[in-house]
């Protein structure tokens, strides 16, 4: 008894040692010299700044007040001016169509009315990226692919953007090929829940890293060239990703069209730019998708950076104001007509319970676990911060034409697999990329994308929601 006895303070040293050293893998580390010239923290919009007009420090009180008394709160202040940069504002300005002349006789020059600018939105989503992919690749192999003039990205969504940017039909290839991995391995190291807190994520993203890497320059490698650097820099789209400053809760936006601009203002100065560029875009798009929790946190110039996810799913409200202010003029006169909107929904729009499938998740009745909780709660959360991001671009872009496309009814989709047997949707035991499931919303995007008469659901204008409907 005395010997199992002691043997005991050195199973649990031996347990102590084990677990040290699968300590917190910690964050991916990227460095970007030129990150300050090409992200900026995006500006509250009008409404953002009324609602916080008292957080400056401004309230004042003529004299102690009364309980429950407002008497003396000083009148709000007055809207907050335009400071620093506000790139969505700048890349609508920037998108603006020319006038196109529909009599080529120089003698008599007659304008057509401008087209609206086109803005196409893509959220986050992780694997249900796959659902945009082969979306995005039926609309373009069909010869129905929109043409965005600015394309916005959060999380997975900006990993797309990257892609829809370049725009060729090749970039579009690449984009499903990126998004039909072989296994989950291929983009992400997971580990078991319980090791979570001792890892710090459920998954390391260093894969992820590493195809990013690969798609940007050839094998990886800077030196061997980075033909889809080149296409960036040179398309005539604009290109946003958003993600979210850890330290601050600001969110912020990278240029994409910047980063990759090697022989931009930016890079003055800067040796071995493809490598430069390289990295940027890849800490970029790596910041966009590191969820909390999930996955490795993502860390840029020592600064540590989330999913564009956990503010927003889509750029809200900047996107509808800066779509209001590309329709005026300098003198405010109206000179164009509102903006039209693409937004993809990469991932159902209803809550899913444990099964992978819309539907409640009895388990945190039973189960009291802080994970278990956590995690519903960050589903709950997520759901809800999809749905409003999308609602709220109706209530601040009224009358202008949105388009959405979602991956809802996934689960009574059927699909061919390689075998060509008939299965149907199903997420697996992989918690991030389960192949057979990305097989399945791939297809589930091809069949939205032959939809007649339109792949789109158009959402309702603000005056009709109030109109009875039959």
């Amino acid at each position: 008894m005395a010997q199992r006895g002691n043997k005991r303070p050195w199973m649990a040293v031996a347990l102590a040692l084990a677990l040290q050293g699968c300590a917190t893998r910690g964050p991916i580390s990227l460095s970007c010299p030129i990150f300050d010239k090409t992200v900026f923290a995006l500006p509250p919009s009008q409404l953002e700044q009324d609602i916080q007009s008292d957080a400056g420090g401004n309230v004042s009180f003529v004299a102690a007040p009364a309980m429950e008394s407002l008497s003396g709160l000083a009148a709000p202040a007055p809207p907050v001016a335009r400071r620093g940069p506000d790139p969505l504002r700048d890349a609508f300005q920037r998108a603006k169509p020319d006038k196109r002349l529909e009599n080529a006789d120089p003698t008599r020059s007659v304008e057509g009315p401008p087209r609206p600018v086109t803005a196409l939105l893509l959220s986050g989503g992780g694997q249900w990226g796959a659902f945009g992919a082969g979306f995005l690749g039926s609309l373009q192999a069909s010869g129905n692919a929109i043409a965005p003039d600015i394309v916005t990205g959060v999380s997975t969504g900006g990993l797309q953007s990257l892609f829809v940017t370049v725009g060729t039909p090749e970039a579009y290839a690449r984009l499903v090929r990126e998004y039909s991995p072989a296994r989950q391995a291929d983009l992400v190291s997971a580990n078991s829940t319980l090791l979570t807190a001792i890892t710090g994520s459920m998954a390391g993203i260093k894969p992820l890293r590493q195809a990013i890497e690969r798609a940007l320059c050839s094998e990886g490698d800077p030196a061997k060239g980075c033909p889809m650097i080149a296409d960036l820099a040179n398309s005539k789209r604009e290109a946003l990703i958003g993600f979210v400053e850890a330290r601050s809760g600001q969110f912020v936006v990278a240029d994409v069209k910047a980063m990759a601009n090697t022989s931009g203002a930016a890079y003055a100065g800067i040796s071995d730019r493809n490598r430069v560029a390289r990295d940027c875009l890849t800490g970029a798009a790596l910041a966009s998708a590191g969820m909390p929790l999930f996955f490795q946190p993502v860390r840029i110039n020592g600064r540590v950076y989330y999913d564009g996810g956990v503010r927003q799913s889509v750029f809200l409200a900047k996107v509808a104001e800066a779509a209001a202010a590309s329709m005026t003029d300098d003198s405010g006169n109206t000179v164009r007509p509102p903006p039209t909107l693409y937004v993809i929904r990469n991932g159902p729009t209803q809550l899913l319970g444990p099964d992978g499938k819309p539907g409640d998740n009895d388990k945190v009745d039973s189960k009291f676990d802080a994970l278990t909780a956590a995690l519903r709660a960050q589903s709950i959360i997520v759901n809800q911060v999809e749905i409003g991001s999308i609602a709220a671009l109706r209530l601040f872009h009224p009358t202008g034409e949105i388009n959405l496309a979602t991956a809802d009814g996934y689960q009574n989709h059927v699909w061919t697999d390689a075998s060509g047997a008939s299965r149907a949707c199903d997420k697996g035991q992989e918690r991030f990329f389960n192949p057979d499931f990305m097989a399945c919303l791939r297809s589930l995007g091809r069949t939205k994308a032959q939809r007649r008469p339109s792949p789109w659901i158009t959402l309702t204008p603000l005056s009709g929601l109030n109109a009875p409907h039959p």
